[in-house]
């Protein structure tokens, strides 16, 4: 066989860990939600002193808010933070982009051992199945601490259309995003974000 390149290298490592959890969920629909929020808290801990090949930590925070007025209008708050020591393996990264997470980024492409990030969504209800949004997002400070916010912030904006069927919800959201670590950082991206049935 081959050996592993540097730049794709394989890891067969042997992981003991702890991990401790806490999720609290408030929201009361899971594929319309229009009312609530979602806690959720995870901690993990490597230890070489129980035999793991890797001593590191990773904890990740997000918090989800939802309210609906009039019956119509829908406003989503979405926070989440990542933290990593510097013994965090690449596998362990924190991605966050995609539908569900920082708008304006291919999935899996926006990750990094410290992440955070701040989303806003509106959702205007046609009827009951047919739902369109506008979203902002913006990660304050990549890769370093919360403060100064635009200091290497990456942001993102989206619009998407969502129709209820049957099989499960299909939605298609078109994002713009910041390039970031590239020579024309200034500019923007495009991405196609295409989902279809349920993801419970």
């Amino acid at each position: 066989a081959l050996r592993d390149s540097t730049m794709f290298p394989s890891w067969i490592d042997e992981l003991h860990t702890i991990r401790l959890g806490a999720n609290l969920d408030k929201i009361d629909n899971v594929l319309r939600p229009y009312k609530g929020f979602l806690f959720k808290l995870n901690y993990e801990q490597g230890f070489t002193k129980i035999s793991s090949d890797l001593d590191y930590t990773r904890i990740s925070l997000l918090v989800d808010f939802y309210h609906t007025f009039n019956k119509q209008h829908t406003i989503r708050l979405l926070a989440q933070y990542g933290y990593g020591n510097s013994k965090l393996p690449v596998y362990k990264f924190h991605y966050i982009s995609g539908p569900e997470g920082f708008i304006g980024k291919e999935l899996n492409e926006f990750g990094y051992y410290r992440t955070s990030f701040f989303r806003v969504d509106y959702q205007f209800r046609f009827n009951k199945n047919l739902h369109a949004k506008a979203i902002y997002n913006i990660s304050p400070n990549y890769g370093g601490d919360f403060y100064p916010i635009e200091k290497d912030a990456i942001h993102g904006y989206g619009l998407g259309i969502k129709y209820m069927t049957a099989f499960g919800p299909i939605e298609l959201i078109y994002g713009l995003g910041d390039r970031f670590m590239q020579a024309d950082k200034n500019s923007m991206k495009s991405v196609y974000y295409l989902s279809m049935g349920y993801n419970l």
